[in-house]
């Protein structure tokens, strides 16, 4: 699974954010956090996104993710990810998460 918080540089406002995916249920996610990390609002509605297309337009009103940070979450998915998380930078980097 990787599990990454939204830089935010990407935010559209001060929500905290977490992108990844779930190998085991095959599917990306997306919830909206607090500053504990705490799921405040499970944006796929606990049911996962089956594209990354799905996945983009549930987080639009949250965060406009750049292509780089796209193209990490589909190479999670092809490589099957087993534990990969951090913060989501712009670039697709991945960048350890201080909180």
């Amino acid at each position: 699974m990787s599990r990454y918080v939204v830089a935010p540089a990407m935010l559209l406002g001060n929500r905290r954010l977490l992108v990844g995916y779930d190998r085991p249920l095959d599917y990306f996610f997306a919830q909206l956090v607090n500053t504990k990390g705490e799921c405040v609002r499970a944006l796929d509605k606990l049911g996962g996104f089956g594209t990354i297309a799905e996945l983009l337009e549930a987080v639009a009103p949250y965060a406009a993710l750049s292509t780089q940070a796209v193209r990490q979450l589909q190479l999670d998915r092809s490589e099957r990810v087993g534990n990969r998380h951090g913060v989501l930078l712009s670039d697709g980097s991945i960048e350890a998460d201080a909180a």
